[in-house]
């Protein structure tokens, strides 16, 4: 008994081993059926319990971890109301901290006991003296005088650059090409014609494209002379599209056919 004691208490870990394993496999041993449990092979308890570990799982832990305290160029010196250091932060952050609310606020008094803060906080960039505000330029600062001349020179090269912009030639969006009256009656006649033989082979876009003409003409000039076994058969391919249509297709075909004769009308 005293041997076992002394074990025990040099080796804790191996007793609270032994116990955690003989909990599992209690716990196994009663999810298991004793029918699989006698049939199937042994498991060890390692490889059926996963270890513990602990994550930030919780809301606390997790606000603990993220409450990084605001730059300090945002506390305003000597308010009630200055963001608080991190108290997990090290001393060098929380002196460049201080540092940093020296250099980026500009106080100005408005009236006893009232200041006006203004908070110049730059992203981490190399200075520029172009984008300087002149808040932060003494009047006697040359880079006034250069910013204010550099304004006036680009106020000046903007009427120069609107005229020269305005001698280009203007870009015409809606082409529309011209109109020409290059075909005699012989052709339109030799049109018809070739329509009345084949109308299968000599198609409107066919036409249209050996007489460069446009289809709209081709189709006024050729109105009735494909052939009523023509016009049937394209009637016939047509149906046979529509058929395949489902109900949500051949609702919009119907209201595109409304809002075109209201467009038409000029009701909308």
């Amino acid at each position: 008994m005293d041997a076992r004691l002394l074990r025990r208490v040099a080796c804790p870990a191996t007793g609270l081993q032994t116990s955690a394993s003989a909990s599992s496999s209690s716990l196994i041993s009663r999810l298991i059926p004793t029918s699989l449990s006698a049939s199937a092979p042994a498991v060890s308890s390692a490889a059926v319990l996963p270890a513990s570990r602990r994550y930030q799982s919780t809301r606390n832990r997790t606000k603990r971890a993220l409450n990084i305290a605001p730059h300090a160029s945002f506390a305003v010196p000597g308010s009630a109301n200055a963001f608080r250091p991190n108290k997990h932060a090290t001393g060098s952050a929380s002196s460049e901290g201080a540092t940093a609310s020296v250099l980026g606020t500009v106080s100005s008094p408005l009236s006893a006991g009232a200041a006006a803060t203004i908070l110049y906080n730059p992203p981490a960039s190399a200075p520029s003296v172009y984008q300087t505000p002149f808040k932060f330029l003494p009047k006697s600062d040359p880079r006034r005088v250069l910013n204010i001349s550099s304004m006036f020179k680009a106020i000046d090269a903007a009427p120069a650059t609107a005229s020269a912009g305005a001698s280009a030639p203007e870009v015409n969006r809606h082409f529309k090409p011209t109109e020409k009256y290059h075909l005699s009656e012989e052709d339109v006649a030799e049109m018809r014609r070739l329509r009345a033989e084949d109308p299968k082979q000599w198609s409107v876009l066919a036409l249209a494209k050996k007489y460069q003409c446009s289809a709209v003409f081709v189709m006024l000039a050729t109105k009735g002379k494909a052939g009523e076994a023509h016009t049937a058969a394209s009637k016939a391919r047509l149906d046979a599209v529509k058929e395949r249509w489902g109900p949500i297709r051949t609702k919009a075909r119907v209201e595109r056919t409304k809002r075109r004769e209201l467009l038409y009308n000029g009701e909308i």
